[in-house]
Order: structure tokens, then sequence, then C-alpha cells
């Protein structure tokens, strides 16, 4: 009998995905669910004796279609709650970095952080009294200023 030493044991390939508790539904998953339809039927035995099915059916109804869509809905591999907050978190971060000619550096991410940028090296430069575009990035880059934040 020969035991082949380097298949020992299954090494689990895929190990970022979350756990299924019944079919493909995760824990979070029947957790969201739970919470939704836990609102929706409290909306509904809070409307159903004051109001006709035209009030308390379109109110139940959104619920239950925003949490089937918050358990389940997947857009370019992300959740729909974290596809959300990506959202929120693009259209609030500024996309864009100003320079001002006062030398200093400012980012509007961080309005409170100024980085000085040595007058000294202005007058080493050949070109006019301005920093050369090479000498600017060498400067950037021994501050540590991320490029395309």
């Amino acid at each position: 009998m020969q035991v082949n030493l380097y298949m020992r044991f299954q090494v689990p390939q895929n190990v970022q995905r979350e756990d299924t508790i019944f079919l493909n539904v995760t824990f979070k998953q029947l957790g969201i669910v739970l919470l939704g339809g836990g609102v929706a039927y409290s909306l509904y035995l809070t409307l159903y004796p004051l109001y006709t099915v035209i009030v308390w059916g379109p109110t139940v109804g959104f619920v239950i279609i925003m949490t089937l869509v918050f358990a389940f809905v997947k857009i370019s591999h992300m959740t729909f709650i974290n596809y959300l907050l990506h959202l929120i978190e693009f259209l609030l971060k500024p996309r864009t970095r100003f320079f001002s000619h006062k030398n200093l550096l400012y980012t509007p991410k961080y309005s409170d952080t100024f980085v000085h940028i040595d007058p000294n090296l202005k007058k080493k430069d050949s070109r006019k009294g301005d920093l050369s575009d090479k000498k600017l990035e060498s400067i950037l880059d021994k501050i540590n200023v991320k490029h395309g934040e």
C-alpha cells in the first residue's frame, strides 16, 4: 500500500465565502429577512385595522421589496448594502486635488493639512524660478503624498 504524502489534507479553496445555513442563504441574509419581515408584519398589524388595502398594501409591499433587495441583490460582486455605502462615500468625497501657488499644497479631503514646499528649491531651478515637474514630483514623493486620491 502506497501513501501519497502530499495529498494528506484537503485545503479549503474559497475561504472568503460566507457559510450557508439553508440552501444558498447565509446567516446575514437570514437576519436581514427576519428583521425586514418583522417590520413589515408590524406595519401590517398597525395599519390593517385602521385603513383599507390601498393604504397598507403599498407600504408593506415596499418594506418587503426593500428587504429582499438588501438581502439578496448583488451589484459587481458586492452586496447591495456595501454598494450603497460605497456610492455614498463616492458622492461625498472630493475627487480633485488642488495646488496653491503660495507654496502650499492642500487637499480638500484634509482641509487643515498643509504641506510646505521649501522656497529655496525655486531659486535653484533654471526655468524662470518655477519648480520643474520632476522636482515637484520628487518633493511629493519625499513627503509621501498619495497620487490619485
